[in-house]
């Protein structure tokens, strides 16, 4: 088992999913799609369970920083998907082309591949 960062463990705070009754406090971040939000005291996680893809079923996470800074670390991103998904799930971050480019709301997207599946079997070589 790889040990964790230190940087990280000194920051982090466990993310904790916010039950559909308190959702009234991120009200503006709950669209009828969303099916889990999961928060700390630093990123909030919209997440859309079972999408369909060409990578068979992804989950789709929404992160963003709740101070609306920009999100440039990896070990970050990491443990989100680990919390979220669980450590043993693949997932992937996507930078389209400018003509399909939507970014109205700065959020992070990654889409995390359904357990088992992994790029290898897939034939993708990372």
């Amino acid at each position: 088992m790889r040990a964790t960062p230190r940087r990280l463990r000194k920051k982090w705070s466990p993310l904790r999913e916010i039950k559909h009754s308190e959702r009234r406090l991120a009200a503006h971040a709950c669209p009828a799609w969303c099916d889990e939000v999961w928060q700390n005291d630093r990123y909030l996680v919209l997440v859309a369970r079972s999408i369909p893809s060409l990578f068979g079923r992804v989950d789709h996470l929404l992160v963003r920083r709740v101070d609306n800074l920009p999100i440039r670390d990896w070990y970050h991103l990491q443990k989100i998907k680990n919390e979220v998904c669980g450590p043993e799930r693949a997932g992937f971050e996507v930078f389209p082309a400018e003509s399909e480019l939507v970014d109205r709301a700065h959020f992070y997207h990654l889409w995390v591949l359904e357990e088992g599946a992994s790029f290898a079997n897939m034939g993708v070589n990372l």
